[in-house]
């Protein structure tokens, strides 16, 4: 009788049908896309020490999951998401944020998701590489505020949906 592990199609550890992600690259404070069912979520890793059993710790990027935590599994991570840069915000983009201090949030941890609608450029009119997005007016796709606008700023950025 052997004593070799035997995986079944279902287990979460051999998936083979799912992306695979750089073990070595899942750090703590880095943003994942995972999948949990035919859901597409977004977390920032919090704690690593289940790596060995083919899990992460993630706090929940989600609106009205703030605070929350969950272990996801290494096979249901798709990618691990870039830091937030100006370039890679583009009309149209799909952005998750959080407030800034200075508007004082009653959740300052609340995310929230929104559509870029017009960025704001700051251009001495000399040259064209100081022409770089400074601010970004968004506009909520989060029931109950969808329409509202808002003026963001990069720092405020934590994810950039990419299609």
């Amino acid at each position: 009788m052997s004593t070799l592990y035997d995986p079944t199609p279902n287990d979460p550890l051999t998936n083979t049908n799912k992306a695979r992600v750089d073990v070595s690259k899942l750090d703590i404070g880095k943003v994942i896309r995972y999948c949990l069912g035919t859901e597409t979520c977004y977390g920032r890793i919090t704690a690593t020490h289940l790596q060995s059993l083919g899990a992460v710790r993630v706090e929940v990027l989600e609106y009205g999951y703030e605070g929350e935590r969950e272990y996801v599994y290494i096979s249901d991570i798709a990618e691990i998401l870039p830091e937030p840069a100006s370039d890679d915000i583009k009309l149209g983009s799909i952005v998750r944020y959080t407030l800034a201090a200075r508007d004082l949030p009653t959740h300052p941890n609340r995310i929230w998701r929104a559509k870029v609608i017009h960025i704001y450029r700051s251009s001495s009119g000399y040259n064209d590489a100081n022409n770089v997005p400074r601010a970004f007016k968004v506009s909520s796709l989060i029931s109950g505020y969808v329409g509202m606008t808002e003026t963001i700023f990069l720092s405020q950025i934590k994810v950039i949906e990419h299609d």
